[in-house]
């Protein structure tokens, strides 16, 4: 997933280095089943950032599992997804289902959101 030619020893390297690294735990926890790193894992397939590819399904993937554990980021990031519609399919109903699991763990901001949908 992380793939950079040359030589990985040398000084220039040690923020590659740094980044595979960081890549690979988050992997690990994520698939381990922590929330937090569940949520940003997702996040970062869905977006395609900090080193990691586009993968719109895996990275619905991960932000279910969160979203199963209440994780109010990823509640808050996976509503606005499924209310764009752009990444993944739009769907109203899940979005605003995600706004209120966020709003009753004490988000004012998925208050807000409920009232734009």
């Amino acid at each position: 997933m992380f793939a950079l030619p040359g030589p990985i020893f040398i000084e220039g390297a040690s923020g590659t280095n740094h980044l595979i690294q960081q890549g690979a735990k988050l992997v690990r926890n994520a698939e381990q089943g922590d929330p937090e790193s569940c949520f940003q894992l997702g996040k970062d397939l869905i977006e395609g950032q900090n080193g990691f590819p586009i993968m719109l399904n895996l990275g619905e993937h991960f932000l279910l599992q969160s979203t199963k554990e209440n994780h109010v980021e990823s509640l808050l990031y996976y509503g606005q997804v499924l209310n764009q519609g752009d990444k993944i399919p739009k769907n109203e109903k899940k979005a605003q289902k995600c706004f209120k699991k966020a709003a009753s763990k004490g988000s004012s901001e998925a208050h807000v959101r409920i009232g734009q949908i």
